[in-house]
């Protein structure tokens, strides 16, 4: 602590008040990035965009899935319905001694059956409805936007740079550059002697 000053151990890290990271919610390689830091940026405006080979395979894929679920669930209901014909038609047999109880009972059972298979159909074409919902998601957040206006504060370096959710920031910016924070260590013996407004130097 000279001349009214103090002598920072280290040198200070400087940062914005504010910030709001911006993580690629999929993994994949940049084919365009459409900031650099320093630019001013509104709010909805590209920042970068995904390789969008990956999420449309996956969209392919489901979509896929939910056509073929469709088709079992049409099969099932037709086995159903098949099924329960077979019913009427032995009940009514039965009931002028034509058919046995056996045979009326299997045929009961042959409708639990395909009542069962249709259900199941359903089950799995709704969860293949929502794989599609989940993969144009994924196609539509392909696409990296500023959420706030502010300022680009750290963007990729160049095209095809990985990035993913556990790969840190797509870009990070804040609502402006001043004022600004400094984060240092102060030695121990001077900490008595910090004061609000004080000038530090580094």
């Amino acid at each position: 602590f000279t001349n009214g000053v103090f002598d920072l151990l280290h040198p200070g890290h400087v940062d914005v008040l504010e910030r709001i990271d911006v993580p690629s919610p999929l993994g994949g390689s940049l084919v365009s990035i459409d900031v650099a830091p320093g630019d001013h940026v509104t709010a909805g405006q590209p920042l970068a965009r995904l390789d969008p080979r990956r999420s449309e395979l996956a969209l392919g894929a489901a979509r896929a899935t939910l056509d073929a679920s469709t088709s079992r669930v049409s099969a099932a209901r037709a086995a159903l319905d098949a099924a329960r014909g077979q019913l009427a038609r032995l009940e009514r047999l039965a009931a002028r001694e034509l058919a046995g109880e056996a045979d009326v009972e299997s045929a009961r059972y042959a409708v639990e059956r395909a009542t069962a298979e249709l259900h199941a159909a359903r089950a799995e074409q709704t969860t293949a409805a929502s794989g599609v919902g989940t993969a144009e998601l994924g196609a539509e957040s392909g696409l990296l936007r500023a959420p706030i206006d502010g300022v680009v504060l750290q963007a990729p370096a160049r095209l095809g740079s990985l990035v993913g959710p556990e790969l840190g920031a797509v870009g990070v910016r804040g609502r402006g550059l001043a004022p600004l924070r400094l984060e240092a260590d102060v030695g121990a013996a001077d900490l008595g002697a910090v004061r609000v407004g004080r000038p530090a130097g580094v």
